[in-house]
């Protein structure tokens, strides 16, 4: 992947995870984001209500709309060794996605989602990314849609 590839993903990424920040602020949440952290691989936000601390793993897929596919990242080869990366890695709670052309974000439980790469419910592995590096999974995405829950000022309002 080149350097500019890379960068132009990485800022899509964090301005996904500004705007999930700033919509479970306008819900009512108190937010920290990880983005001044750098390398932070344990969650992207973090939102607290009520005394409970829920923390978010945000991703944007721009390329789904076009596929009909989900990229999940589960593992990266670093010096010829696979290291755990992504969901693997992740402390999150959840596992939120927003895809190009789409406001809503979708959010599925991190252990739903690791179980379905274990049960191997994805349509196929691969690798790519980063060098080709990056060990991906992808799932179908009406099917990836289906199993998650829309987060948005509305559905939360309810």
């Amino acid at each position: 992947m080149s350097t500019d590839k890379f960068k132009d993903d990485l800022k899509l990424g964090q301005e996904a995870e500004l705007q999930f920040a700033q919509l479970m602020t306008d819900l009512g949440y108190t937010v920290e984001s990880t983005q001044d952290k750098g390398r932070f691989a344990d969650y992207d936000v973090a939102a607290k209500n009520n005394g409970t601390i829920i923390l978010f793993e945000i991703k944007k897929d721009r390329w789904a709309h076009a596929t009909q596919n989900v990229v999940v990242e589960i593992a990266k080869r670093i010096d010829g060794e696979e290291m755990p990366s992504g969901i693997s890695e992740t402390k999150a709670d959840f596992v939120v996605y927003q895809f190009y052309n789409d406001n809503n974000f979708y959010a599925i439980p991190t252990a739903q989602l690791k179980l379905q790469v274990a049960m191997k419910k994805y349509k196929h592995q691969l690798y790519g990314g980063d060098g080709q590096r990056s060990k991906l999974v992808m799932f179908d995405l009406k099917e990836f849609k289906n199993n998650c829950e829309i987060i948005n000022k509305e559905t939360m309002a309810n």
